[in-house]
């Protein structure tokens, strides 16, 4: 048995025993592990998020005692103003907030229209036998009201989905979607329309079969974009795909598809007993909606990469590659404009930098240097700002820096 089929096991008697639970409401003081100490005057800021009109940067301040507490700043960095108390979201393991990952980041996001910053929140479970489990939900902090409301909190028989993850709102306003995870790793994505009144979801779009990740809206917020991987039997290769949806809609849209055939044709292994195989991460749809790039992670018997790839929306959707091979690694795309991509790309031994690409492929041309993959572009793409992940206590007013790409 392989080891994505034991987890299906696993997940399938968890789900017996998630029918005896209850839900309790988020808890600021929720149990940590033993050795979690606090450290008066030591924190590090995570998670920035630029606002749509580019004036603010959302982000997580988190302590040394695992505690995050949602603020605000203005766009220089000057003025700090704290949203919430400080609260335990992630008891078990601190949330991962980097954009280099295969999975996609726990995240801020601002609702069109900078009204609301959604975030994630503790959520406890309590089981018969007396056990205790800690999941997350997603609420929003209302900037004009000071209120917090749930966007997407559990049934009272949450199923496998305790953790909810990766909020991204639509920008017409009408729907958020998100993904759910289980225990053991098994995803779902959950779309929920803004007009409904419960923040309470309805069964999510789950295949047994499939891992699903990566959500990204187009600009008119009509579609939505996600990875998922694909293993049909034991003895199968998995595809990875790049799914298509349109909420409203019954119409069926065809995927993107990478298969061990493609990759082998990508990396010149014609030797059919080399491992091979590939995820696909971060994808970003063009302005105009025609195009959406995206990372692709290869790995195979020699080693791995990053490189960044390009695909029309309609038609044949064909793949091209954009980045060089040039031995660097490169994450997290955005459009700058029709043409230009911008990235960040890293090598061994090498920092991290920003960099922009023409949309044909060519070289790229390094814009500054970063401290961390926990970033954000501004609006208007001419600023980064960045998590600096400094180890002794900070003598500013945050461990955030902005960057100029010169754009």
């Amino acid at each position: 048995m392989s080891f994505r089929h034991l987890s299906l096991l696993l997940a399938a008697i968890a789900a017996c025993f998630s029918l005896s639970c209850r839900r309790n409401p988020f808890n600021l003081n929720a149990d940590l592990p033993p050795g979690i100490i606090y450290e008066p005057g030591a924190f590090v800021d995570i998670s920035p998020r630029w606002s749509h009109d580019g004036r603010r940067i959302a982000f997580f301040r988190q302590t040394t005692d695992r505690k995050l507490q949602l603020c605000v700043a203005s766009r220089d960095l000057t003025r700090i103003v704290p949203l919430l108390q400080p609260e335990v979201v992630s008891p078990d393991k601190p949330l991962f907030t980097q954009r280099n990952g295969l999975k996609a980041p726990f995240n801020l996001a601002w609702s069109p229209g900078d009204r609301a910053i959604g975030f994630t929140r503790a959520e406890w479970f309590t089981f018969e036998n007396g056990n205790r489990l800690p999941g997350t939900s997603l609420w929003e902090y209302d900037l004009k009201t000071g209120q917090t409301y749930p966007v997407a909190a559990h049934e009272e028989e949450p199923g496998n989905f305790y953790y909810f993850r990766s909020l991204q709102y639509a920008p017409n306003g009408k729907r958020i979607a998100f993904i759910g995870e289980s225990l053991h790793g098994e995803t779902a994505l959950y779309i929920r329309d803004l007009s409904a009144m419960s923040p309470q979801m309805e069964l999510p779009r789950f295949d047994p079969d499939a891992e699903t990740d990566w959500i990204a809206w187009s600009a008119d917020g009509k579609q939505l974009a996600f990875r998922q991987g694909i293993l049909r039997s034991f003895m199968a290769d998995r595809v990875e795909t790049l799914r298509f949806a349109s909420p409203g809609s019954s119409a069926v849209i065809p995927a993107i598809k990478i298969n061990s055939e493609t990759v082998r044709a990508i990396t010149g292994i014609t030797d059919r007993k080399r491992y091979v195989t590939s995820r696909i991460t971060s994808p970003a749809w063009s302005p105009d909606g025609t195009k959406i790039a995206f990372s692709l992670w290869i790995r195979t018997t020699e080693g791995e990469s990053y490189s960044l790839w390009i695909s029309e929306t309609l038609g044949r959707r064909t793949l091209r590659r954009i980045s060089m091979a040039d031995g660097y690694r490169y994450y997290a795309p955005v459009w700058v404009d029709q043409n230009r991509i911008g990235a960040v790309r890293t090598a061994p031994g090498r920092e991290i930098e920003a960099v922009v690409i023409p949309a044909i492929g060519g070289p790229a041309r390094v814009l500054c240097r970063l401290p961390s993959f926990d970033l954000d572009w501004s609006p208007d793409r001419k600023r980064i700002v960045c998590a600096s992940y400094q180890k002794e206590r900070p003598a500013a007013l945050t461990t955030l820096r902005v960057y100029s790409t010169g754009l």
